[in-house]
């Protein structure tokens, strides 16, 4: 499964019941699996194992040591999750495998091998080789940009610092030379104020390369390594034709970051409700919103109704602002089932569980599904789901 952030791919492996609950103990090991993983990444590949992950990295091994952690705690998340919504579970019977290259195009290549479009994706959940692929977002041509400004924004400061030194009169203008070269006759109130200008500038660079290194972490590694453990561990199979929007929303209840009670099992996926609330008012998630807003968004055509989320599995294919709305609709639809009505979604699960291998499910077939196990879709289930969802805080 990838993300772009909105088309996904989807998996699973051989499992064995073990009940509910997060699995204790490292899996086995399978020699020929990591002589075959090695083989196929070539020349240059490390292995990494843990408990319940098999990665194949030519990164930092620093950077690869946390994206272990990452993932681990990912897996976790979702048996425990599991466990507290009473949702049965089987383990796989080997280290689930993961390809973590050091650089975007290497990962593009690999990808392109596997005739899946990769540009715009940071990582992917490939179901025929059961793998995950992620490459280290430090070398994305985005990221690198960020880094330049940052480092730029340091010069001038450290510049900008060692002149202000030496401007001995508060009032007498001198001649300031910025680190790109420009210069400028100043006093020294005013360089104090192209301090604060290029503080305010590194702090706002800063901001955006937290924000998009927790993006890439959130909704890329800890989506695709959930739709892995999601399908390996029985939740899911892969065999039959499951709803896209209980396969994203399933992923999307892991992209909560640590802490706590965990991801996935109490956390409010923030990033998604903002979406969700922005779709709405056309732009401004702060503004106070009912199911009356939820409605005209849906009249205009800003959001998918319910019935189309549920039915409509193209959704899912779109890319940039109309796919981030229809992921983030999912979650809402998702979160609100798990929250209020947990015993109906094990239910409906089990139900997709029992369906026929490799056999087609006509949309109206999915409506009818979702209808039996939550009730129709009509003003009181749209009403209550809106003063839920709408309700949380962000």
């Amino acid at each position: 499964m990838a993300l772009r952030i909105g088309a996904a791919w989807l998996i699973c492996l051989t499992a064995t019941t073990v009940g509910w609950g997060q699995p204790e103990g490292p899996l086995p090991a399978d020699p020929e699996a990591e002589a075959a993983l090695l083989k196929d990444v070539g020349a240059g590949f490390s292995l990494k194992k843990t408990d319940n992950f098999l990665i194949a990295y030519n990164t930092r091994t620093s950077l690869v040591n946390q994206f272990a952690q990452r993932i681990e705690w990912t897996y976790g998340a979702v048996y425990r999750f599991c466990e507290n919504n009473g949702i049965p579970t089987k383990r796989p019977t080997r280290r689930l495998e993961v390809i973590f290259f050091d650089a975007p195009t290497a990962y593009y290549d690999h990808v392109h091998q596997l005739q899946i479009p990769a540009e715009g994706t940071f990582g992917i959940y490939h179901y025929r080789s059961n793998r995950s692929m992620f490459f280290d977002v430090s070398r994305h041509p985005d990221m690198l940009e960020l880094e330049q400004g940052i480092a730029a924004a340091q010069v001038n400061i450290g510049e900008l610092q060692r002149q202000m030194r030496e401007v001995r009169g508060r009032y007498t203008p001198v001649d300031i030379t910025f680190a790109d070269g420009r210069q400028v006759r100043l006093t020294r109130d005013q360089v104090d104020q192209e301090l604060r200008i290029a503080r305010g500038e590194l702090k706002k660079l800063d901001s955006r390369r937290i924000s998009f290194n927790t993006r890439i972490n959130r909704s890329v590694i800890q989506h695709e390594i959930a739709h892995q453990v999601t399908f390996n561990a029985g939740i899911l199979r892969i065999d039959v034709d499951n709803p896209k929007w209980i396969v994203e929303g399933l992923a999307l209840m892991f992209e909560t970051p640590p802490g706590g009670h965990g991801m996935g099992i109490s956390g409010t996926n923030t990033m998604r409700l903002e979406d969700f609330r922005n779709a709405i008012s056309g732009g401004d998630a702060s503004v106070k919103q009912s199911t009356a807003e939820y409605l005209q968004a849906v009249e205009a055509g800003r959001i998918p109704s319910l019935h189309e989320l549920i039915s409509d599995s193209r959704l899912f294919e779109a890319r940039g602002e109309d796919g981030a709305t229809a992921y983030a609709c999912t979650w809402a639809l998702t979160h609100y089932l798990v929250r209020r009505d947990t015993p109906n979604l094990v239910a409906y699960l089990k139900a997709l569980a029992e369906r026929p291998a490799h056999e087609t499910i006509p949309p109206s077939e999915e409506l009818t599904l979702f209808e039996k196990h939550f009730g129709r879709i009509d003003d009181l289930f749209i009403d209550n789901f809106c003063r839920y969802i709408l309700r949380i805080r962000l």
